[in-house]
């Protein structure tokens, strides 16, 4: 706690810390103020204060993780956290405005201590990102539809002007994390993400009559492709480590996709999905969606070592600089992909519980490094968190004769749930078994051995 400044007495203050070490003692911490994420950190590197949003961001959310309404004083939290979030808030004499109708001495106090104005406004473009991460932890499966249209996505062109693509992605995450029971693996959910006007503006760009005037395609197409990945993310995290072959198979379809459209892939398969959007986006985008995309099926693949996925991340791997945007967060994706694919040695895999979603979100984070020492968006050291996700599922069968592993059919049942019907499926021993909550007691049958 002494590393986190906000929290020490005011003649502290002369005493220089580093910044980076701010963010650690804030992620170490995690009882931190809403304030924290407005705040400009100390010390010897101010370029850094995204970061330290993000993880005063993410701190206020694991600390209130999951509880909603149940244990928060909205009026103290939700103003200065949507007001973090979106310009259209952010004029300091809206704000003011609106804390006179909260009333709340407290949260007036805060205001006046710990927020940074960059001239009448608030920066979001600095905060925003915190308080998106702090608002998806805070109603993580509430279902809480009030909070998840505050997390708008821009529909109309004006709007489109307003919210950064990147900023984009994240809403879509937080929505779905928010509304995680309609989280489905299936093309017309991820289509449901897109706004109708992006998608007459994608459309337009098939048709080469259309006429394209006055119309931004290049924002048009660089909403579309984060929604995209954004949905995808979100997809990752609700099917973590459950090898579901309906994610996996629209996961790798999209991940294929923008692989062409950055360079046409031979023998690939031909899809329904818009052509043509390198030219209305840099590359360096695409990349980033891709292997972002990549690392959520690794993510559902978790543990498997599942060779059409393994082929995919090798391909990747070996691509040099003349066939991709080859930069250090690429490269590093991709190593992480290969670890979650083969965790544990495929004796582990990942949880999808509060902790272990919160965990995955931070690690996947989308914004990637330029370098080893790039903390500027995203402490690195936080990619790690990945570890308290990961639990051990792994079923081997031993001949109690001979004390040697031998191969037996196993039959598991799935309870029924609210999108899916009570389902049988047969695995091979050793193998990783689906999540505790979801096995039926008694389910599971051994073929040809005594089992108990």
């Amino acid at each position: 706690m002494k590393h986190v400044m906000f929290l020490e007495r005011r003649t502290v203050m002369l005493c220089v810390k580093k910044a980076r070490l701010q963010l650690y003692g804030i992620k170490g911490v995690r009882v931190m103020l809403d304030g924290e994420i407005g705040r400009r950190s100390g010390g010897d590197n101010v370029l850094e204060r995204e970061g330290y949003a993000v993880a005063a961001g993410s701190a206020l959310g694991l600390v209130a993780l999951g509880i909603g309404e149940a244990q928060i004083h909205l009026d103290l939290w939700r103003v200065l956290l949507f007001a973090f979030l979106s310009t259209l808030v952010a004029e300091k004499h809206t704000i003011l405005l609106i804390l006179d109708t909260v009333s709340n001495p407290l949260l007036l106090f805060l205001w006046s201590v710990i927020t940074m104005m960059d001239g009448t406004q608030i920066n979001v473009d600095v905060t925003a990102p915190g308080a998106t991460i702090a608002l998806s932890l805070m109603f993580m499966k509430t279902e809480r539809e009030v909070i998840a249209s505050q997390l708008s996505i821009p529909a109309t062109h004006f709007d489109l002007q307003y919210v950064r693509p990147d900023f984009v992605m994240l809403r879509i995450i937080a929505r779905n994390l928010i509304m995680w029971s309609r989280i489905q693996p299936s093309t017309d959910w991820i289509e449901s993400q897109i706004p109708e006007m992006v998608k007459i503006g994608i459309s337009r760009t098939r048709d080469e009559t259309a006429d394209i005037d006055g119309v931004d395609i290049e924002a048009l197409v660089q909403a579309y492709v984060n929604i995209i990945a954004g949905a995808c993310i979100a997809l990752g995290l609700k099917f973590a480590g459950t090898r579901n072959g309906d994610a996996q198979e629209l996961l790798y379809g999209y991940a294929v996709y923008f692989l062409n459209e950055i360079k046409p892939v031979p023998g690939a398969e031909s899809s329904s999905l818009p052509k043509g959007l390198s030219k209305h986006v840099d590359r360096g985008t695409m990349e980033i969606c891709l292997h972002l995309i990549v690392l959520s099926l690794s993510v559902v693949m978790a543990g498997s070592g599942h060779l059409q996925t393994f082929r995919l991340l090798r391909f990747l791997r070996s691509r040099g600089s003349m066939d991709g945007h080859i930069s250090y967060g690429i490269q590093m994706t991709v190593s992480l992909a290969i670890g979650f694919l083969f965790l544990g040695g495929g004796k582990q895999t990942f949880s999808t519980t509060n902790s272990a979603i919160a965990a995955l979100l931070i690690t996947l984070y989308p914004r990637l490094p330029t370098g080893p020492n790039d903390n500027r968006c995203h402490l690195q050291a936080f990619r790690h968190l990945y570890v308290v996700a990961t639990e051990s599922r792994w079923v081997q069968t031993v001949d109690v004769d001979t004390c040697l592993p031998v191969y037996v059919p196993l039959e598991v049942t799935v309870a029924e749930t609210e999108n899916f019907a009570e389902t049988s499926f047969c695995e091979v021993t050793p193998c990783i078994l689906p999540e505790r909550v979801v096995v039926s007691a008694d389910s599971m049958t051994l073929q040809q051995y005594h089992f108990s």
